[in-house]
């Protein structure tokens, strides 16, 4: 298992190249989602439920071991922590006035 510095050096990554993981993402806030960078089978799985790049999502609330539960495209979804840890998003500021497309229903 990964340390802190593992985690850390992830981050960095993700700032690097335009946005941070969702699974860094806080409670309640909403972003865009940029990149998915995850093997074909579990990719296809994500993008049939919504999970676009581009389209906005919301950070709902925190499992009791950390996943992430998200509100996207009038949908809810539980994600694996290993799984937030592979989609980047760029955190919006302004709310639903902040640009960016809606995901697709």
């Amino acid at each position: 298992m990964r340390g802190w510095r593992g985690r850390r050096r992830n981050q960095i990554r993700a700032a690097d190249r335009g946005g941070v993981w969702l699974s860094d993402l806080a409670v309640g806030q909403e972003a865009e989602l940029v990149d998915i960078e995850l093997p074909d089978p579990d990719l296809e799985a994500l993008l049939e439920r919504g999970l676009l790049p581009g389209c906005r999502l919301r950070s709902v609330r925190r499992l009791p071991f950390g996943d992430p539960v998200i509100h996207v495209a009038g949908t809810v979804l539980a994600l694996r922590k290993e799984t937030a840890r592979r989609l980047r998003v760029r955190p919006l500021k302004g709310g639903a006035e902040a640009e960016g497309e809606p995901c697709p229903r």
